[in-house]
């Protein structure tokens, strides 16, 4: 039992499993946020008291972030202790919020190995501030390819084992040093490469939008007078 619980007694053991049964939904870990969401993000809370415990869970249901689903696994009053590490430990997202509170030094001890998350807060609105700027980096993410720009490669000035040099004309858009480019032939992508330096009228640049230009690209695969080159980049989302 945590600081503060309620002892409640009964003279019969199979009335003490009727209460335990009927309170079992109620007192079971709550939820916040849709369950349908896909991250689960274990939450334990220690307060110096329950008010405070209760004004914090008040914050934290007004917190939505698409993809995730926040579930708080314990709390109580007092400090941070053994018997939260060895909770938290269970998942590796679990986060243990105290406010007004310290780790105990068992607790201190443990977590030097555990390596569970621990934030100390005295304020409520920077309590909440920081967990929505957690979540908000625990927020699932995807990649997704963004073409910036195509061009047809015109002329070759040499190639050698990973890098080719080529004269090409912008098609659409632009190229950009350090942009992934995909090598297509007769509409088919047959290699991927990465162009490393631009140059047009003679001039190292960064980026062309328009005309002709030279490439340095580093690919494997023979780059051929036709090819188009598709430039794009990788976008976190």
């Amino acid at each position: 039992p945590t600081v503060g619980a309620s002892i409640t007694v009964f003279d019969k053991k199979r009335d003490a499993e009727k209460y335990v049964q009927a309170h079992a939904e109620t007192s079971a870990p709550q939820h916040i946020l849709s369950p349908t969401d896909e991250i689960v993000v274990p939450l334990i809370i220690k307060s110096d008291t329950f008010g405070t415990i209760e004004a914090i869970e008040h914050e934290l249901a007004q917190l939505h972030v698409e993809g995730l689903r926040i579930k708080i696994i314990g709390k109580g009053v007092g400090a941070i202790g053994e018997r939260d590490i060895r909770l938290a430990q269970s998942d590796p997202q679990s986060i243990i919020l105290g406010f007004n509170v310290d780790l105990d030094a068992r607790a201190k001890e443990i977590n030097e190995v555990a390596r569970v998350h621990v934030e100390l807060f005295t304020i409520i609105y920077k309590l909440t501030e920081w967990l929505a700027h957690a979540l908000e980096e625990r927020r699932p993410r995807v990649e997704i390819k963004e073409v910036i720009g195509t061009a047809k490669v015109i002329k070759l000035f040499s190639q050698s084992r990973d890098r080719q040099v080529i004269g090409c004309r912008i098609g659409e858009g632009m190229l950009s040093s350090g942009a992934k480019v995909n090598v297509i032939r007769r509409d088919f992508p047959i290699a991927t490469g990465t162009i490393v330096e631009i140059q047009q009228a003679k001039q190292r640049v960064k980026e062309v939008s328009a005309g002709e230009c030279g490439l340095s690209v580093e690919c494997k695969n023979e780059i051929a007078v036709g090819d188009t080159l598709e430039a794009f980049v990788m976008q976190r989302v």
